[in-house]
């Protein structure tokens, strides 16, 4: 894990994004939002053709598995310049409407994070 050597913390945003293109692309791209590890997205835009949200280089993209080829209610987007891809593993839940991910820390066991 890569961490904020000034605090320590593992910053979230949580928001309703009601399957709008633009705010998705909006939050993804806003340089403000780049201090936060997670950003936690519910009714977040997805894609019939790529049968995904969409991605970003600055992130990495997190959707429920559990029903392939279904529009997910949730996603978790990780920040790839704060959270390395080995510091996390996702956690599979059997609903549509869950996302969730286990963070290895350097001083407390795993966290466990839901959306």
């Amino acid at each position: 894990m890569t961490e904020n050597t000034s605090n320590n913390t593992i910053a979230i945003l949580q928001y309703n994004l009601r399957k709008k293109l633009t705010r998705t692309n909006s939050i993804l791209s806003d340089p403000s939002l780049s201090k936060y590890t997670m950003l936690m997205i519910q009714e977040q835009y997805w894609s019939e053709h790529t049968k995904s949200a969409p991605t970003h280089g600055s992130w990495t993209l997190i959707e429920s598995s559990s029903y392939p080829n279904r529009k997910p209610c949730s996603a978790i987007y990780i920040n790839n310049h704060i959270l390395d891809t080995s510091a996390f593993r996702i956690i599979t839940i059997p609903f549509l409407d869950i996302t969730a991910v286990a963070i290895n820390t350097t001083k407390q066991p795993q966290a466990h994070v839901g959306n």
